[in-house]
């Protein structure tokens, strides 16, 4: 049976004031790790108790021998912690790595070979304790801010980790945009195209750009901010299989991408505000020109013909962005890592403990690579 570990995903409140979590769960005593069912009692506990004795000089030898007892059991520990093998598998806990990895989750962990690159999630440890995070950088890279959002070698971090197969690594979830069938419209009846309107609950249903929010974090207060990766998907209505499966499957799209809207297409019944044309291996015209009704707020417009409504449901995602809205006092943008150093982060970004509040940590820390999880 392989080994255990129980890791922290750390979640803390301390980059941004305005942040804070309400029942948050509190994992077990953070330097009590478990290997296989062995308890390495953190040096702060007593674990040596002392027994009084009449004799003064007897009470001195007995000090004197707990102080030598304790010292070597305290540099056994560290050395031990060091050297332990890297476990099989470990436990998830606590919400910094959410939506990806949640609290409770099992995941696989593996040595690290070959190289670590950007984008690996990693079981690492400091201060004692076992964290799982995702690398944004390593040795030699430079991590930037550029309107709060994290930069790396001049660009953006959620890019850098687009750019990699989802079966290499742990991909980061999409974290789920709250909207419903009403919030898709046609701006005229017989119009071709469906839009979706982004009512924000925060702001009593009022139209605005989709914001950074989780839904995880409910007891969570900060200030929000919009994003621009966004991802659609179709999905087609039970009674409804057959018929579609004789409709084309394709269909063209216009996603709002912080710049500008991208005209691209439902490949398998999604698209994404980064995908480009290319992307599609049945591609179609996509449309030349945005209609004049998508703005931020109407982020999406699919062309769809109106007979077809009643045969799918939409539903809108948005892409983890990686952000560092208030930087600690310890750390100062940009951010040039030595060459044993890594930068790492949470997918929970607003609440995640990480090197935006403790800087680059060595790459010595790292215990292994995970691979896969299971809830």
């Amino acid at each position: 049976m392989g080994q255990s570990l129980s890791v922290l995903a750390s979640v803390g409140f301390g980059h941004q004031s305005s942040v804070f979590q309400r029942n948050t769960p509190i994992p077990r005593a953070a330097s009590d790790v478990q290997y296989n069912g062995r308890v390495v009692v953190s040096s702060g506990e007593s674990v040596f108790p002392m027994k009084l004795v009449d004799n003064p000089a007897a009470t001195i030898a007995v000090i004197i021998a707990v102080i030598a007892i304790s010292t070597l059991g305290y540099h056994w520990g560290n050395r031990s912690a060091r050297t332990l093998p890297v476990p099989a598998s470990f436990q998830v806990s606590g919400d910094s790595m959410a939506p990806t990895l949640l609290d409770g989750d099992t995941c696989k962990v593996l040595p690290i070979q070959p190289p670590l690159r950007v984008a690996d999630v990693v079981a690492i440890r400091w201060d004692r304790q076992s964290h799982v995070k995702r690398i944004a950088a390593l040795g030699g890279d430079t991590v930037d801010l550029a309107q709060g959002r994290l930069i790396v070698n001049g660009k953006r971090l959620e890019d850098i980790i687009a750019d990699r197969a989802d079966h290499e690594f742990v991909a980061p979830a999409l974290v789920h945009v709250s909207s419903n069938q009403d919030h898709w419209s046609r701006p005229d009846a017989t119009d071709d195209w469906i839009v979706y309107t982004h009512h924000n609950r925060h702001k009593a249903d009022l139209a605005t750009p989709v914001m950074d929010d989780y839904p995880i974090n409910t007891s969570v207060r900060r200030v929000l901010n919009p994003v621009d990766r966004l991802v659609v998907k179709m999905a087609v209505v039970e009674p409804y299989h057959q018929q579609a499966t004789a409709e084309s499957s394709v269909f063209k799209a216009v996603v709002y991408n912080g710049s500008g809207f991208n005209p691209t297409c439902l490949q398998d019944g999604t698209a994404r505000s980064r995908s480009p044309q290319t992307d599609a291996p049945n591609r179609v015209d996509v449309p030349n020109q945005v209609p004049a009704f998508v703005d931020a707020s109407h982020p999406i417009a699919i062309q769809i013909k109106p007979s077809l409504d009643a045969m799918y449901q939409y539903h809108v995602y948005r892409e983890i962005e990686y952000r560092d809205d208030r930087p600690s006092e310890r750390v100062h943008y940009p951010v040039v890592l030595k060459e044993d150093e890594v930068f790492v982060v949470g997918d929970n970004v607003p609440v995640s403990v990480d090197s935006r509040q403790l800087g680059p940590l060595k790459r010595s820390a790292i215990v292994g690579r995970v691979t896969e999880s299971r809830r």
